[in-house]
């Protein structure tokens, strides 16, 4: 084998390594320093995830404001109430440990810590989120059981018409779908503290 050969051929085993460590990778335990397509496949896939988590924070935000949700065609009066109660089951595994419970918002909210500059301790406190590979994989498998779960209680026809209007609504809540600077974090702890 010539010398170029052989470079050529440890340089594509070493790629081909590394992307085989990312696809069998199911529990995403290789860094995101190692695996940079997997964490832009993550972000591509938060898209939907976010957006499906907006979708729900707008139902439950117009819900509490009006005692209504917005029409969702496909969705007869009688399951309103199970629909609902769906939605916060969602709402609450989505928010789980970026609410006002966690680690995070107690570590932002703390007198203790008002010591501290703002920007500060809100790094700090966003510090305490899993590393984003792990956000991003929790939050898709989230939106795929929620898929599954409306599919399976409402059908298709249903599932299509929120995967229609959940790119169209907003909502001032989002997930951490993303690496902070300082100046986000702030906003972020903000918003999901309400501090």
């Amino acid at each position: 084998m010539t010398a170029a050969f052989q470079r050529t051929s440890v340089t594509w085993a070493s790629r081909f390594e590394v992307r085989l460590r990312c696809l069998l990778s199911r529990t995403l335990v290789i860094t995101a320093a190692l695996c940079p397509t997997l964490v832009a496949q993550g972000q591509d896939d938060s898209r939907g995830s976010e957006a499906t988590f907006k979708f729900i924070a707008n139902q439950l935000q117009r819900f509490q404001r009006t005692g209504q949700m917005d029409p969702i065609p496909g969705l007869d009066g009688s399951g309103h109430e199970d629909f609902l109660d769906l939605l916060r089951s969602v709402y609450v595994s989505f928010t789980q440990g970026i609410g006002t419970d966690s680690a995070m918002c107690r570590i932002y909210l703390d007198p203790e810590n008002g010591r501290m500059e703002l920007e500060e301790r809100a790094v700090l406190a966003v510090s305490f989120l899993p590393p984003l590979v792990y956000r991003l994989q929790r939050f898709r498998e989230i939106d795929l059981q929620f898929q599954q779960t409306v599919t399976d209680s409402y059908g298709g026809a249903l599932l299509a018409t929120i995967e229609t209007q959940k790119f169209q609504v907003g909502s001032y809540e989002y997930l951490p779908t993303w690496e902070f600077n300082a100046a986000e974090a702030v906003h972020f702890a903000d918003t999901a503290c309400g501090g």
